[in-house]
This record gives C-alpha cells, sequence and structure tokens, in this order.
C-alpha cells in the first residue's frame, strides 16, 4: 500500500498528465482533421480517467471533498430548474469546471520544493518547442493539420486542438518563461521560437499576453535606467496602439467585422452578440429566482464565451461566488509579490475579454504549470536550458 501511495504522488505524476492530455488532444485534432473520425473523444476519455485516478485521495480526505459536493448541490438545483436539464454536455461542463481545482489540491503537498517541480517546467518546455515548430512548419507550408481554425481566418496552433486552448498555452508559456529565466529572458533561445510562434497564431489574447510579458519584462527585470525604461514604455505602448490601428481599422477580419458590426464586437470576436442574443434571452425566459442563486442553463452555444461571466452564468450568484473563492484559495498559494500580482492581473484581462478559461479542462493541467512558477518565483527558481 505504501509503494502504491508513494506511486500515485510521486513527483513526475504532473508531468505525465501534461504528455497525456497534449499528446490525446493531438492525435484528436490530426483523426478529425484527416476524417478518421467525426469527432475524436480520446481527450475526454483521457481527462476522465485523470478524475477517476484522483477519486480515491479526495474518497479519504474527504473533508476536502466537501466543497465538491457543495459544488454538486447547486449544479443539481440548477439542472432541476431549467427545461431540458442533466444533458451530457452539462455534466461534462460541471466536471471541467471543478478539474483545475482538484488538481491544485490534489498536487498542493508538492509545492514546497522546487526540486520537485522542475521536471514539469522542463516538460512544459519541451511541449512548448516542439508545438511550435510545428506551428512555423505548418505556416511555411501552409498545412492545414495545424490550422488554429476551421473556417478561413489566419493562425497556426499545432497539435493544440482549439484556439482557446492554445492562447491560454502560449499566455502561460510567456509568463512562465519571463518567471523562469528573469534578466535573461530575451538571451535565451526558446523565448525568441515563442515569441514567433505567438505572432503565427493569430489570436489577439496571445498578441495581448505578449505586449503584458514584454512590459513585465521591462518594469521588474530589465537593468536599465528610469529613463529609458519609460522610453521603451513609450515605445512599447505606442507600438501597440498602432497594431492595434492597423488590425481594427485598415486590414484583416476584425476590421471587417469592425465595419459591419463595431468596434466592441470585434474587440470581443462577436461575444457581445452572445450575450445580448442568446445568453440574456435564455436568463429572461428561463430562469426563476432560483436560478439567480444557483445559475444553469442546458446549451453551451447560449454561453457569451467571456470566462467571468460564464461562471455566474453557469453558477449563478451565490454559486459563482463560492467557485471563485474555491478556485482563488486553491490557486493562489504563492506570495503577492509585485511580479506575481502583475502577472495575474495581466491574465485576468486576458480572461475577460478572450473566455473558454474555466470551463476548459485542458488549461488546467497548464494552471498548475503556471501556479507553481508563480510560487516559486519568489525563490528565484530558474530553469537551465541545453
Amino acid at each position: 500500500m505504501k509503494h502504491i501511495k508513494q506511486k500515485l504522488f510521486n513527483p513526475w505524476m504532473p508531468s505525465v498528465i501534461l504528455i497525456l492530455i497534449y499528446c490525446t488532444e493531438g492525435y484528436g485534432k490530426i483523426a478529425e482533421k484527416a476524417a478518421w473520425v467525426e469527432e475524436s473523444n480520446v481527450a475526454m476519455f483521457t481527462k476522465l480517467a485523470i478524475i477517476l485516478w484522483l477519486t480515491p485521495f479526495f474518497i479519504k480526505h474527504w473533508r476536502r471533498s466537501l466543497w465538491f459536493l457543495a459544488m454538486g448541490v447547486i449544479f443539481v438545483i440548477g439542472q432541476l430548474t431549467i427545461p431540458d436539464g442533466f444533458k451530457e454536455e452539462m455534466i461534462v461542463t460541471f466536471a471541467k469546471y471543478l478539474f483545475p481545482i482538484a488538481l491544485f489540491i490534489f498536487f498542493h503537498r508538492l509545492s514546497s520544493k522546487g526540486q520537485q517541480w522542475r521536471l514539469l517546467f522542463k516538460t512544459f518546455q519541451a511541449i512548448l518547442i516542439v508545438n511550435s515548430l510545428l506551428i512555423i512548419v505548418g505556416f511555411i507550408f501552409d498545412l492545414k493539420w495545424f490550422y488554429a481554425y476551421k473556417w478561413g481566418r489566419f493562425g497556426f496552433n499545432g497539435l493544440l486542438n482549439v484556439s482557446s486552448t492554445s492562447t491560454y498555452v502560449y499566455i502561460i508559456g510567456q509568463m512562465c518563461y519571463l518567471l523562469w529565466y528573469k534578466v535573461d529572458f530575451f538571451k535565451k533561445w526558446p523565448t525568441y521560437l515563442l515569441i514567433v510562434a505567438s505572432i503565427l497564431m493569430g489570436t489577439k489574447g496571445v498578441i495581448l499576453g505578449l505586449f503584458f510579458t514584454f512590459l513585465a519584462y521591462f518594469l521588474f527585470y530589465s537593468n536599465l535606467s528610469m529613463k529609458k525604461k519609460k522610453l521603451i514604455l513609450f515605445v512599447v505602448i505606442g507600438f501597440a496602439i498602432l497594431l492595434f490601428y492597423i488590425f481594427f481599422f485598415r486590414v484583416g477580419i476584425f476590421n471587417e467585422i469592425r465595419e459591419e458590426e463595431g468596434l466592441i464586437t470585434s474587440i470581443l470576436s462577436m461575444r457581445d452578440e452572445l450575450l445580448l442574443e442568446e445568453m440574456l434571452p435564455f436568463i429572461k425566459n428561463e430562469w426563476n429566482w432560483i436560478n439567480y442563486l444557483f445559475g444553469s442553463y442546458n446549451d453551451n452555444l447560449s454561453r457569451s464565451q467571456m470566462g467571468f461571466i460564464d461562471i455566474f452564468y453557469f453558477w449563478g450568484l451565490l454559486g459563482g461566488l463560492l467557485y471563485v473563492y474555491l478556485y482563488y484559495k486553491t490557486f493562489a498559494i504563492f506570495k503577492a509579490t509585485p511580479q506575481n500580482l502583475y502577472i495575474v492581473f495581466a491574465l485576468i484581462i486576458i480572461i475577460f475579454l478572450a473566455g473558454n478559461f474555466f470551463e476548459n479542462g485542458s488549461v488546467a493541467i497548464y494552471m498548475l504549470v503556471f501556479q507553481k512558477s508563480l510560487l516559486l518565483n519568489q525563490n528565484s527558481l530558474q530553469v537551465k536550458n541545453t
């Protein structure tokens, strides 16, 4: 029994989970594009297997599971009070919301020793390098296997299955590289590979992530004088404004959306229309006072796809506040250093604009990497490269 327990809590298990999720999602993407299957469920069953692997721990430590029981009760009440509740996709969404919290709790015991997490950081870096090379190859040879979108919009994301997942993975990668390399951020070749791949991905979120990451480097890690920092800050902000003007007022799909639907709709990638035309009508027509407390809906297509708004759509006011509290308590185990606060705040801004974050089960393991990087940043951990 002791030997089994050591295997379950072995420090290399987070790396195994990371590799499994990346590879199974990559297989699913290739299988669907090659028309081997109409829809691959390999990645979903992989996450289900991980949940089953975690279950004995939460049964034994049942007090830690009371929060999940409370969230389950809220979910059941909400689903009971809407038409066509308890669809399979709603149960899956429920599991996706709780998946990151379960990972944070389960691996909390390994949070104090930086050496135990070096393998996870190395694994994440290897995945970023491989996937970035695939993005570049996909761009050069215009390979459909590595397209980020199923329609005509520009963007490549390698073996990452959907654009929302790849956006958050690369934003987390940018910020982790900054936390690992610090003053050497622009001296490491993986940084430039990541930057090129981020640009070729073509999502607003990942470009915004680059802006926040570059700004953090010059504010916290560069050895420049304050006068030069102010000059670079002015140049970076000016360049960001120029890019915003070009892409939203001159060329590309975002300019087309702005001309037809307006600037806000273009910035939010039409998520405001989902809010006004799908979510709010469902709330008006189907919700009663119980749902305002405990939320629920019966179709993921009615979501606004804006992270924090969707939390309260799924969980309601009381359930949403409880969920945000649980996520905060299990994730924010690091010290509130200026660098950590800045980076977390930047990610929160992107979540508001990009959406599909909390209910994205794949992002959970990458957020574990991010959490440990923030935690160990206070100890000045750096990842060495070969």
